[in-house]
């Protein structure tokens, strides 16, 4: 065995230096996966740390956000609040000062009654002789008209008894006569 060594000193020195390059390798891989084990840890670990800054983040633009909206919600109330209160005092002044006209016009309305009292007392006279003369014109003019209707009558009577007078015919007033007439003596005769 010896000299087999000893024949080749280049194998066994080649087999030396290949073993050390293994093991220098198995060490360098090692310590390689040790310092990714190192690397992934501590990635992992700034990992967990970034996440809980982002929740922590989000938890507070969370809060700010809702501090945000309650404060919104508070001046939007207050704000309508301010608008309602302003609003109620416009319609105050619109109402005292629509109630103060009328008044002016209640007690300028009673002024003019009570100086008009006089006045009215006159016009109802006036008013009422006026009906009065009115009310004596319609009864003359209705008179004038039965005057003129008669007249028209008797004119009309006149001419149709001539005309009957003239072909020998008796008027209806004269035939009414003649019945009744007529009728008296036979009511007499039955009696």
């Amino acid at each position: 065995m010896r000299a087999l060594e000893h024949e080749h000193p280049q194998h066994t020195a080649h087999h030396l230096h290949t073993s050390t390059n293994v093991t220098h390798a198995a060490d360098l891989q090692s310590t390689h996966n040790s310092a990714l084990l190192a690397q992934h840890s501590t990635y992992t670990s700034q990992l967990a740390d970034v996440q809980r800054l982002l929740e922590g983040v989000h938890i507070k633009q969370r809060y700010e956000e809702e501090r945000m909206h309650q404060r919104w919600s508070e001046e939007d109330r207050a704000r309508k609040n301010r608008m309602e209160r302003v609003i109620r005092a416009e319609e105050d002044k619109l109402r005292a000062r629509l109630d103060a006209e009328q008044r002016r016009r209640e007690e300028e309305e009673e002024r003019r009654c009570r100086e008009d009292e006089e006045g009215m007392e006159e016009a109802q006279r006036l008013k009422l002789e006026k009906a009065k003369m009115k009310a004596k014109e319609e009864e003359e003019r209705q008179q004038r008209e039965q005057q003129e209707m008669e007249k028209r009558r008797r004119e009309k009577e006149d001419s149709d008894a001539e005309g009957r007078k003239a072909m020998g015919i008796a008027s209806a007033r004269e035939d009414w006569k003649y019945a009744r007439e007529t009728l008296k003596v036979r009511r007499s005769s039955f009696q």
